[in-house]
């Protein structure tokens, strides 16, 4: 209606009984004078005075802004004061204080007399604060809409206060009334009529109103907010009013003219029209506030603009107060059904919103045809439904019936509570809701995904109040229109990926979203389809009692048979799993319906890779449950086993590269899912070894690396899911836990291991699955010695093997100690296993270096060994190779220090096996190409073991001892006799710097004692000698051949003074009296003597002249290269100088020289001898005077033998 007000005074002033009022009212056409008149003294004390009590307790509705459906109502609200209550209880609905005056309103005291004689003044008051709202209202809108136009300060709280004052007063009053005061009752039933009639509903009021809420309460001074919640108001109040009156009179209730105009509910429609008498007044009243109701939550902002995406957000009323209305509204009518046998609540809403369905239907069917003429409504007659139903749409009727369904989780005080509705016939409205949403009769057409999500989340909510009583009935047409599109992947047109992430790539993610749906259903997330939202619908009707779920139950099962199953697509099967587990997570009977789900599973052909796929995550994942749940999985097992076989020969045999890539990712399923049930096994005696199936095990051999990796690993979780539990306290004395999942896994995998291991480059998880078994067979089945000895050769297998990887030895010497324990089961199983793990690391130490990881990790495990502890310093390093030679120092410390013979046999015993498999490193590493800091580093470890440990790593009588192996591998390998054949640069710069060390090592054990150690020294010095130059000098770095550093090394001066005989004999026999040498080697050979004696001359010149001047004499006579011959001579003439000046050696050892050069030569190279002798005549003139007589003798016995005077040159 206009919010104009009318040129007339409102209908029920009567001309007669104002003459109390007649000097206020003068002449004017309406209250407004009376109203706004400025009061006396005394009224304005008495004003301030109401206020403080209204303050207090105000009568009407109180704001509280936005709904927030979490959160009770608030304390200042008629529902937290008690309005409510104090009505359901019969008691006063407004109670005044005896001691409280009566509170003035329109400046008239509401005594009981008062209201008795101006009842129809007091109520065109009320009518007047109406209209005046509405000029504010209108006219504070055009001001916001239009600036400059003119308003005037009205005290509109006021106006509201007065009215809201006025009805609560009268209410208590009636309240008090009894017998003999129906005509006055009679009175105020026609009074509280046509002022409903003369307020109108509210979607005759503008947009601004019906919207207007603040969260500043009451003290909001904004015109539209005090109409909107003047009209709740008057509503409330009248609804108390009627329903007072109707108590009091009883059958003598007057028919009124009718209140509005409503189309025809279900029952009259089916017939009986004829005998439908009128509504009573507060029946139609009751209509009327329902259906204002219906426009509060149609116009709260723009709800019914949004999308059905957005839709379910909207709280439903724009204020606070609107829902309280309806919560009110609620509980009374809750409270007259069951004291006055009126329609229910739903009964009412049921009643409304078939109007609304009847009207969707209609305009979305082209063919609709009228219901029938409709009577005009009279002049006193409110016409519902309001017109903007005919834009409703069917998500806003889903939309209001849930709405409509929350508010029962308020109490009558305003209080969530968490009850449970009885459910009805809301049922069948719920029904008739589902079947017009899920495909229109008509046309057959269906939702969209979106309005199906909206649908369903709707469901969700009716059912969180409903509970599950009677969920079956509504839940089973949705439960037919899923079964339906089991193969669609319920995704939104244009949402891109967003919604593939409901699918898990892991069992165990399928099983959370499982677990988080059956822990919090209403957790409804941004992004589940409606499927997913449908899964939690199953969640709340299998948990509300075992009669639901048995017919919830059948009614799925019989959905699915081997046609279904068959016709199936992955994602089908996808959500067909999803939900058997989501009925195993909820039901009791777990194990039945899992059973039922794997026997679904088995009728899908196999034909199809992605079929199978989610067959096995499926069973898989169904296994998951049960363990979870303490169920054996063995029926499981028994139809997943036969699946894997036949792909594990398929995988075997083919030779398809596509359908190998197919079969080895369904491989890869299985084992990851495999790997996930043991992970989140807590007890082993749920049969989880029987998933472990046959044949898995012979595919690995043609199995790719990932694949290996992957099913390597999961056998690797489950055995450390065995070690986990066995070393619980409970477990200990419980017997073998995981004994079967131990011997499922050796004798499925433990063939292959070995073979594995010796691949280029093999799985991590090879080694670690290796060493978990070792433990494994010992700790849990090392009762049976074939199990013990089976653990014994897997560890010196993965440590000592020379085929295994050097990476994979590491590997797994790291994961044996990084278990618990270790160190003990392994005393058990071998007494020299700490040794042989010190040997497994130094020789890999050497192959890979110290800049592996698996190296910087197994270090500190192996300096933790109580053997390594006693050698090592309190404080030692942390590199990995220089720790390595700290220990190999101590080995030799503590064999030094150890003083009887048979103990120093027995501790050399021991630690020989540190040190074993060196040579077989080393050769591995030589035969590769290394990082340039790599084999330096190596080649230092091995010539420190040399220095220090040469009496630990040699044994005379054992060909095998590590030196023995070192030195055919590192200095004298079968190339270094090819002196034509050079050498690597890396490998020839990095022994240089070694070599002094190692030989002197050797040299310490003594060589004259050992002709095997003799010849090993001769051939180092023999074919190393030319292979370095004398002296290096790059970037202003000088380097010396290593020999000069060998014969001055830091070892005692006999071992020195005997590598200086061997090396001068080596010199002497090799290099200065063999023919034929390439005179490279000789010119080298030369040089380095010559350095060594300019050195040190003192401790070289006797050795060398003694041993080396006639056969550098003897070279002179034959050498014709010039280069050669000038080293040669600058030799000779250092000795004979230094011999002349040091007096060393003797002149008689010198002419002893110089006369066995004559006596040999004499003969046969006179020229040449007589050069020579010339030569030594030039660098030491005495020497040679001294040795003329032996020169004439040997010329005279030349003579004697040829004839005097026959050779010319003699004389």
């Amino acid at each position: 209606m206009s919010i104009t007000p009318p040129a007339t005074p409102p209908p029920g002033v009567e001309e007669g009984g104002e003459s109390l009022l007649d000097g206020l009212e003068g002449d004017s056409e309406d209250f407004l004078a009376f109203i706004l008149a400025d009061p006396g003294p005394n009224l304005e004390q008495e004003e301030v005075s109401n206020h403080k009590e209204h303050k207090e307790e105000p009568e009407g509705f109180t704001c509280e802004g936005e709904v927030y459906w979490e959160a009770d109502v608030g304390k200042e609200s008629c529902l937290g004061r008690g309005v409510l209550t104090r009505l359901l209880q019969r008691l006063d609905p407004a109670p005044i204080s005896c001691s409280t005056p009566p509170k003035s309103v329109f400046h008239l005291p509401c005594t009981p007399d008062n209201l008795q004689l101006h009842l129809s003044h007091f109520f065109s008051a009320l009518r007047q604060c109406v209209v005046e709202l509405e000029k504010g209202a209108q006219s504070s809108f055009s001001l916001h809409h239009f600036p400059g136009t003119s308003t005037h300060a009205t005290p509109y709280p006021g106006l509201r206060q007065e009215s809201s004052t006025f009805l609560a007063a009268l209410a208590s009053y009636v309240y008090g009334l009894g017998p003999g005061e129906e005509a006055f009752l009679v009175q105020v039933m026609q009074e509280v009529v046509q002022t409903l009639v003369f307020v109108g509903p509210l979607h005759d009021m503008p947009h601004h109103v019906i919207t207007a809420a603040s969260a500043q309460g009451n003290k909001c001074l904004s015109a539209s907010y005090h109409l909107l919640h003047l009209h709740l108001d008057v509503r409330w109040w009248s609804l108390v009013l009627l329903h007072m009156a109707e108590l009091t009179l009883g059958p003598m209730v007057p028919s009124l003219p009718p209140l509005l105009q409503e189309p025809p509910r279900p029952h009259q429609i089916a017939g009986d029209i004829g005998k439908e008498t009128q509504p009573s007044p507060i029946q139609q009243c009751i209509s009327m506030v329902m259906w204002d109701l219906v426009t509060l939550m149609s116009c709260r902002g723009s709800s019914f603009k949004k999308g059905v995406s957005e839709l379910h957000q909207e709280a439903g009323f724009s204020c606070s107060c609107g829902l309280e209305l309806a919560v009110m509204l609620l509980h009374f009518l809750e409270y007259r059904h069951a004291c006055l046998a009126q329609q229910t609540f739903w009964e009412e809403v049921k009643d409304k919103l078939l109007v609304l369905l009847k009207t969707v239907s209609e305009s979305s069917s082209s063919s609709s045809t009228s219901s029938g003429p409709i009577t005009p409504p009279g002049p006193s007659t409110l016409l519902y439904p309001p017109p903007l139903v005919s834009l409703l749409q069917l998500p806003h009727v889903w939309w209001l019936f849930l709405t409509f369904t929350k508010l029962h989780t308020y109490d009558n005080e305003g209080k969530k509570v968490a009850r449970r509705v009885e459910v009805k016939s809301e049922v069948k409205l719920l029904r008739t809701l589902l079947r017009l949403s899920l495909g229109d009769p008509r046309s057959g057409n269906q939702p969209t995904e979106a309005e199906l999500r909206f649908f369903i989340r709707c469901c969700l909510g009716v059912l969180e109040v409903w509970g599950g009583s009677r969920s079956s009935e509504w839940a089973a047409p949705l439960w037919d229109h899923m079964a339906k599109h089991l193969d669609s992947p319920f995704l939104l047109p244009g949402a891109g990926l967003e919604g593939l992430a409901c699918m898990s790539k892991t069992i165990g993610g399928w099983l959370e979203q499982v677990r988080s749906r059956v822990c919090d259903p209403a957790a409804v997330g941004k992004t589940e389809t409606s499927w997913q939202i449908f899964l939690r619908i199953v969640v709340g009707v299998v948990k509300s009692g075992p009669l639901e779920w048995r017919q919830m139950r059948g009614r799925i099962y019989s959905k699915f048979h081997g046609r279904k199953m068959s016709e199936l697509t992955p994602t089908g099967l996808h959500n067909t799993v999803s939900l058997f587990l989501t009925l195993a997570a909820s039901a009791t009977d777990t194990l039945d319906v899992v059973n039922k789900l794997s026997e679904l599973l088995s009728l899908v052909p196999t034909s199809s890779t992605s079929k199978s796929r989610m067959v096995w995550r499926g069973l898989l994942t169904g296994a998951l449950l049960l363990v979870e749940k303490g169920c054996e999985v063995t029926p499981l097992a028994e139809r997943l086993s036969p699946l894997v076989t036949a792909v594990c020969h398929q995988l075997t045999t083919s030779r398809d590269p596509q359908q190998r890539r197919e079969l080895g990712q369904l491989l890869i399923s299985y084992a990851e899912g495999l790997q996930e049930v043991f992970e989140h096994s807590h007890d082993l005696s749920l049969a989880q070894h029987s998933l472990i199936c046959e044949a898995v095990g012979g595919v690995l051999p043609h199995a790719t690396a990932a694949e290996i990796k992957v099913t390597v690993g999961a056998m690797d979780a489950a055995l450390a899911k065995v070690m986990t539990l066995s070393a619980r306290p409970e477990n200990i004395t419980a017997g073998m836990v995981g004994a079967a999942v131990v011997e499922a896994v050796w004798k499925e995998f433990g063939p292959s291991l070995k073979s594995l291991s010796t691949t280029s480059a093999p799985p991590q998880p090879v080694a670690s699955l290796a060493a978990s078994l070792t433990l494994c067979l010992v700790r849990v089945l090392g009762q049976v010695a074939t199990h013990k000895e089976a653990a014994s050769g897997l560890f010196h297998y993965f440590l000592t093997h020379e085929g295994v990887s050097t990476g994979c030895s590491l590997h797994y010497a790291s994961c044996l100690l990084s278990h618990p324990g270790s160190l003990t089961v392994l005393s058990n199983l071998s007494p020299g296993h700490e040794r042989t793990l010190v040997s497994g690391w130094l020789c890999g130490l050497v192959g890979v270096g110290d800049e592996d990881e698996v190296v910087d990790t197994l270090t500190p495990q192996i300096l933790r060994l109580p053997s390594v502890v006693g050698v090592l310093p309190p404080s030692h390093p942390t590199d990995p190779f220089a720790v390595a030679i700290c220990f190999i120092k101590g080995v030799a410390a503590k064999f030094a220090s150890i003083e009887t013979f048979a103990d120093r046999i027995a501790y050399r015993e021991d630690v020989l096996q540190c040190f074993s498999g060196l040579d077989k490193a080393v050769g591995g590493l030589l035969r590769k190409s290394p990082p340039a800091t790599h084999l330096p580093q190596a080649l230092i470890l091995i010539a420190n073991l040399f220095f220090h440990a040469h009496s630990v790593i040699y044994i005379k009588s054992r060909p095998t001892c590590p030196m023995a192996t070192l030195l055919n591998t590192v200095l004298l390998p079968t190339p270094i006799y090819s002196p034509e054949k050079p050498l690597s640069a890396a490998f020839t710069s990095s022994i240089s710097s070694v070599l002094p060390q190692m030989v002197c090592g050797i040299g310490c054990l003594g060589l004259t004692q050992d002709a095997y150690l003799l010849r090993c020294v001769r051939d180092i010095f023999t074919h190393y000698l030319h292979r370095f130059p004398v002296k290096t000098i790059r970037n202003y770095t000088t380097t010396f051949h290593p020999f000069l550093a060998t014969l001055h090394g830091e070892v005692r001066l006999p071992v020195l003074e005997e590598l200086r005989k061997v090396f001068l004999e080596v010199v002497r026999d090799n290099y200065l009296a063999r023919r034929n040498i390439s005179p490279l080697h000789l010119q080298v050979a030369l040089s380095l003597l010559t350095e060594l004696l300019q050195r040190n001359t003192m401790d070289w010149l006797e050795i060398l002249s003694c041993s080396l001047l006639l056969p550098l004499l003897e070279l002179l006579l034959t050498l014709e290269e010039q280069t050669t011959k000038r080293l040669a001579t600058d030799l000779l003439q250092k000795v004979l100088q230094e011999a002349e000046d040091q007096g060393v050696p003797s002149r008689r050892v010198l002419v002893d020289q110089l006369r066995e050069l004559v006596g040999r030569h004499m003969s046969w190279s006179s020229g040449r001898l007589f050069r020579v002798l010339r030569v030594v005549a030039v660098l030491h003139r005495p020497l040679l005077l001294e040795a003329l007589p032996h020169v004439t003798r040997a010329v005279t016995r030349t003579e004697e033998k040829r004839g005097t005077g026959l050779d010319h040159t003699l004389r």
